[in-house]
This record gives C-alpha cells, sequence and structure tokens, in this order.
C-alpha cells in the first residue's frame, strides 16, 4: 500500500477543523446545519442554481434569463461568480441539494490552499514537515477565509494564490519559463476577475 502523498495531510487537517467548526456553530449542512455566511442564503444560491440549469442542458438561457431581475443578460454574473472549474462539482448533487454542493465545493476549496501552501513552504524555504503543515493549515483557515468563506467566488485566489507566488519566483530568481505561473493566474483571473486583478497587483 502506498503512503499517502504527504500534501494531503495539511488538506485533511484543514478540512477537519473546518468541518468541525461548522458543525459545532450549526453552519455545516453534512449534519443538519445552515451554511448563511456572506451572501449564500440571499443571492449565491439562486446563482448556483441557475448554473445547474444551464449546464444540465437549458443552454438557451447562457447570454439572457428572464430570472435576471425582470430579464437581463448573464454575462456579469457569469464573470463575477460562476467560472470556477470547481463550480462542475453541482453536477454530482440533485437540486435539492444545492446547499451541500455548495458547501463542499468551499471545502475543496479551503483543501486546495491548505495543500498548495504546504507545497509552497516546502519548496520555497524546504520548511520541516511539521512546519510546513502547521503553516498549510493556518494559511487555509486565516481570518479572510473563516470571514468570507460564504463568498466562495474569492476563495480560488486564495487557494491559487501559493502556486502562483511558486511559478513567478522560478520566473523572476531563475529566469525560466514557468507554465505553472501561467496557468494558475489564468484560473484565478477567469474564476473571478474581482480578486484577479489584486493578484496582478500582488
Amino acid at each position: 500500500m502506498k503512503k499517502i502523498p504527504k500534501c494531503i495531510i495539511p488538506a485533511l487537517i484543514s478540512a477537519f477543523i473546518f468541518l468541525l467548526a461548522g458543525l459545532i456553530t450549526g453552519t455545516n449542512p453534512y449534519f443538519g446545519g445552515v451554511p448563511n455566511s456572506g451572501d449564500l442564503a440571499t443571492q449565491y444560491y439562486s446563482f448556483f442554481g441557475y448554473l445547474r440549469h444551464v449546464l444540465i442542458g437549458n443552454f438557451s438561457d447562457f447570454s439572457y434569463s428572464f430570472s435576471n431581475g425582470l430579464g437581463g443578460s448573464m454575462a456579469g454574473n457569469w464573470g463575477y461568480y460562476l467560472l470556477s472549474p470547481l463550480n462542475f462539482i453541482i453536477l454530482l448533487f440533485p437540486a435539492n441539494q444545492l446547499n451541500i454542493a455548495i458547501y463542499t465545493i468551499i471545502l475543496i476549496k479551503i483543501m486546495i490552499a491548505s495543500s498548495s501552501f504546504y507545497y509552497l513552504a516546502k519548496r520555497l524555504n524546504n520548511n520541516s514537515y511539521p512546519i510546513a503543515i502547521s503553516l498549510g493549515v493556518a494559511y487555509s483557515l486565516s481570518s479572510y477565509v473563516i470571514g468570507y468563506w460564504g463568498n466562495l467566488m474569492w476563495l480560488d485566489a486564495v487557494a491559487l494564490l501559493p502556486l502562483v507566488i511558486l511559478g513567478l519566483t522560478k520566473e523572476v530568481l531563475q529566469l525560466k519559463f514557468s507554465l505553472l505561473y501561467i496557468l494558475t493566474l489564468a484560473i484565478i483571473i477567469v474564476a473571478n476577475y474581482y480578486t484577479g486583478y489584486m493578484i496582478c497587483f500582488f
């Protein structure tokens, strides 16, 4: 039996802590809680319901929908809320479990953030495994993440920023072409241009 990759360990620790905190505060839908951070209940459930509606075959509503106020273009909603690659996870859940699907997406983004920062700590500074794991967990459960986890379209930037830093460091310090830098930054910009331009300034 192969050993578990070490980058999985901080992700699992972060997931456990986040799920436990949600259970204690009543925001973990896996155990009957109600996710209520940010604008989840008032905006994002309907946006993701629309996304699922389009992805299961209702492509005529892709660019224009009468559900958008009295009817309007959906380009802004796509560009700001719905283009994260992880959003396809909602297709794995029935429509009546949309809250669990969204919570799962949030959880996965937090786990990716933990693993990516662990990877950065190991590759950039060669930190010891306990320190790198601790840094990954601390990063993924920072006050920003805890304060804004309900705004899940902002979490892609958090999850991939360590990989952007690692790729940029390779470009600048080693003067080497970095596909990692290009791909991760492109995903961040496409997933949410609002946090994308902040990463570009960074």
